[in-house]
């Protein structure tokens, strides 16, 4: 619990509650959060180390991995 409270309001803590929400597919469940941070981190880089964009940076980056996961599986399905 002590976790929680010291990243209450960091962009992990975003991505946690996102993973958690009832009406979520299966595919954002199964997205490790590491992965989700790496990405987050890169967008984060890529804008120049912009602070204050966390959140944003947070759930692009598990946009992105959704959305790139959702692809790969298709891909997968049709051969």
């Amino acid at each position: 619990m002590s976790r929680s409270s010291t990243t209450a309001g960091t962009a992990p803590q975003a991505g946690k509650t996102t993973q958690s929400a009832p009406a979520s597919s299966h595919s954002q469940m199964s997205i490790p959060q590491d992965k989700v941070a790496l990405r987050a981190y890169q967008k984060w880089v890529q804008k120049g180390c912009k602070h204050g964009c966390d959140a944003q940076d947070w759930l692009e980056a598990e946009a992105e991995l959704k959305a790139e996961m959702a692809k790969a599986n298709s891909g997968q399905v049709r051969k």
